[in-house]
């Protein structure tokens, strides 16, 4: 009988019910993830789960601490529950990179996709060595031998090692993931892409893939490129440098489709080349229309020079 007993109350089959709770809350969430993500934007889901996480997880451990740990299945469905932000942060997280990617590139004029893709592994990697290390040290503390935890050929009675060491373990799987999802709220709550902006962005993202209007500065070689957006209110101008890094974008004119270069500080401006005053008489007497050519008398009606005097005829 205590053979029995061992069997469904040994650490290693606590340990599975674990893994298949979360995998069921992961799972699960990926699933309705694509229906999620057409009808809120990511903002508000990840702080939304990541809420409902913490709080499950406070519900998890206080429960357990509650019933002595007597029954892992009362606190599966908790379990379950505390893993959907874990789903959630697993389909999101890709999704958010491709927005920031999107963000680099309208205001640098550069997009780094190996960049986003080597920042989300080492941060998965990063994650994995700080949550095994912390692990292995609480083991520690506790008065665990980690091998031992480690080792498939090692059942311990859960009831043989002292409820503090248990509720220690148990933390390990309740209440320290839910601190985690806490804290993975706070910078959500200054995200900025989502929303109206992220709406705004994605339009100025495909004007500047069809642009009203594209300039190379024959001078200087900065290349311009403009947006007429709606065509009723102000339009943009986007600015590179010749080797392609954004300067800036800035409001215009309605419609803005023509470009004018002007040459360096230093150049010409006019085609007058200098001016020479006119051997020619001055007609400082006589009648001239408003061309200035010469008449031989004054019109019938209508407007007129006369001995260096405009008048008018009715």
């Amino acid at each position: 009988m205590k053979n029995l007993l061992t069997k469904w109350n040994s650490i290693s089959l606590v340990k599975t019910i674990f893994q298949v709770c979360t995998i069921v809350g992961m799972f699960g969430t990926t699933l309705i993830m694509p229906m999620l993500m057409k009808k809120f934007d990511y903002k508000k889901i990840v702080i939304t789960t990541c809420l409902a996480g913490f709080a499950a997880s406070v519900v998890t451990t206080v429960s357990g601490y509650v019933t002595n740990l007597s029954s892992i299945y009362v606190l599966a469905p908790f379990i379950m529950i505390q893993s959907i932000p874990l789903g959630v942060i697993n389909v999101i997280s890709s999704a958010m990179i491709c927005d920031s990617l999107d963000y680099m590139e309208l205001t640098t004029g550069v997009r780094e996709n190996g960049l986003g893709s080597a920042c989300q592994g080492f941060i998965h990697k990063i994650g994995n060595a700080f949550s095994t290390c912390g692990i292995i040290v609480l083991y520690m503390v506790i008065g665990m031998n980690p091998q031992d935890m480690l080792s498939s050929e090692t059942i311990r009675f859960a009831f043989d090692i002292d409820f503090g060491q248990r509720f220690a373990m148990f933390s390990l799987v309740s209440l320290l993931p839910g601190i985690s999802m806490l804290l993975c709220s706070i910078p959500m709550f200054f995200y900025k892409i989502a929303g109206k902006n992220k709406e705004k962005m994605l339009a100025d993202l495909k004007a500047l893939g069809m642009p009203y209007g594209v300039y190379v500065n024959p001078y200087t070689g900065y290349i311009y490129a403009t947006d007429a957006g709606s065509f009723a209110a102000a339009g943009a101008l986007v600015q590179w440098s010749p080797d392609g890094t954004f300067l800036g974008r800035h409001k215009v004119y309605i419609n803005p489709a023509h470009f004018l270069a002007l040459p360096p500080d230093g150049g010409e401006f006019t085609g007058i080349k200098q001016v020479v005053a006119s051997d020619e008489p001055k007609w400082t007497n006589g009648t001239y229309d408003l061309r200035g050519v010469h008449m031989s008398q004054a019109p019938v009606t209508g407007v007129y020079i006369q001995n260096g005097k405009k008048k008018l005829k009715l």
